[in-house]
């Protein structure tokens, strides 16, 4: 069976929060970079994200066929893309990046409070010395 064409005329904001939704979760919190990357290139936008993760367009319609299925999907999709329109400051860094974790590395493999942590021990020998 030859794939439709419905997603042409389908929300493309939606399809593009499913696609990822399903098949890289990290990624979602960048899709309001990405729609506005591909402004007017919507298309382009679909065909590299098939391309990119090896499908065909038979995805499309099982993407559109899962929001039919269940519209509440589909309003929860809209709301988290509201959320994530409304806070674009979070999409420009990774989100892991943004708890610190990785803060505490830079180059050498020294971590980056070592000379803090010097010089609260010096501050503190004086207290106490």
């Amino acid at each position: 069976q030859k794939p439709t064409e419905r997603y042409k005329s389908y929300d493309k904001p939606l399809l593009v929060y499913f696609f990822y939704e399903r098949h890289n979760p990290t990624k979602v919190y960048l899709i309001p970079t990405i729609l506005k990357d591909y402004h007017g290139e919507e298309d382009q936008l679909m065909a590299s994200l098939l391309a990119k993760y090896g499908l065909d367009e038979y995805e499309w319609d099982t993407i559109i066929d899962d929001i039919e299925a269940d519209p509440s999907k589909a309003s929860r999709a809209r709301e988290k893309l509201r959320e994530l329109n409304a806070k674009p400051e979070q999409t420009k860094k990774d989100p892991m990046r943004n708890s610190g974790w990785m803060e505490k590395k830079n180059r050498g493999g020294r971590r980056k409070f070592s000379r803090r942590f010097f010089k609260l021990i010096q501050k503190d020998g004086q207290e106490h010395g």
